[in-house]
């Protein structure tokens, strides 16, 4: 039995179903991953004790968020953090990405088109206020932890504003260089065939 897990890739590490063997896990943190959402599921059916669970920049191949946040919002979680998730842009669900993420509300937590993924979502922090209440009774301070939770989405709000912006100036640098080395290319092109029509 193991109690805790920590997955991160370097860049993204693909998970599958084949990857989990029999996990009983209380805490679970994935960072930079691609995953299908039935390796996921599978995980978290493996551990009815988990209590702690942290995902950021995690890319679903196939499947849904609803599936896997649905369990989540069922279990014994009592912390909860998701960040900056969504689907593989070549994935099966690829088509449940947003055109243009940052004019979604919900893509600090999510880049999804689905309104259910994000109902999932907001049921996982309901789950874990449950949890909290019944496990702490009147020393639990709910108004403390919905402020938490705010904070900490304006914090990875404004983070995926700035990541935005320096992937959007990014793509025009990367733009602008290639429509100049694309004039450049033109303008020998000219110049190549002025010589030729001097040469005639």
């Amino acid at each position: 039995m193991k109690s805790s897990t920590t997955l991160k890739g370097s860049a993204f590490l693909v998970l599958d179903d084949s990857d989990f063997p029999a996990l009983h896990l209380q805490s679970l943190n994935l960072q930079s991953l691609s995953a299908t959402s039935d390796a996921l599921v599978s995980l978290i059916q493996q551990s009815p004790a988990i209590e702690r669970v942290i995902i950021t920049g995690v890319y679903l191949e196939s499947g849904t968020w609803k599936d896997i946040l649905v369990p989540l919002s069922q279990s014994a979680i009592m912390f909860f953090y998701i960040e900056t998730c969504g689907y593989q842009m070549e994935g099966e669900s690829a088509h449940f990405r947003p055109a243009d993420f940052a004019d979604h509300p919900d893509a600090p937590y999510i880049e999804t088109t689905e309104a259910d993924d994000v109902d999932a979502c907001e049921a996982v922090f309901r789950r874990v206020r449950e949890n909290k209440k019944r496990k702490y009774g009147s020393d639990y301070n709910e108004a403390a932890d919905i402020k938490l939770q705010e904070d900490q989405r304006e914090l990875v709000e404004f983070k995926t504003r700035v990541l935005y912006e320096y992937v959007k100036r990014q793509y025009n640098a990367d733009e602008a260089t290639d429509a100049e080395e694309s004039g450049d290319y033109s303008d020998s092109m000219t110049d190549s065939e002025s010589e030729d029509s001097d040469f005639v």
